[in-house]
């Protein structure tokens, strides 16, 4: 299992606990897409999506998947996507959002 996947079932897996907050697509059916996040702080208007996730072949899983999901959590008036980790879909995917800022990422390692 990737880091990744053991993240993303490390959330799930205490989603409650966490106080997540989520969204599942399917189609006819089947689970396609999810995403999951929380409130930046208590009764916050902005929301931290910590993973979006879909199936490649399901053409525009990812923009329908987070769209529905803010559409249906009106009170967040921001949303912060944290970072792409280079991938080019997810990137072009935020991007198209045109975003009120992007900012650097920086790695502090102690000695």
């Amino acid at each position: 299992m990737k880091i990744e996947e053991k993240i993303a079932a490390t959330f799930l897996n205490h989603f409650t606990e966490l106080s997540l907050i989520g969204g599942l697509l399917s189609v006819n059916g089947t689970p396609c897409a999810y995403t999951v996040g929380e409130e930046a702080y208590p009764n916050a208007d902005t929301l931290i999506i910590h993973i979006e996730k879909a199936l490649y072949d399901i053409q525009g899983a990812y923009p329908a998947v987070f769209s529905m999901f803010l559409n249906d959590n009106p009170q967040f008036l921001s949303v912060n996507r944290e970072d792409d980790m280079g991938d080019e879909g997810l990137r072009a995917s935020k991007l198209s959002y045109q975003p009120k800022k992007l900012l650097e990422k920086y790695v502090c390692r102690s000695k």
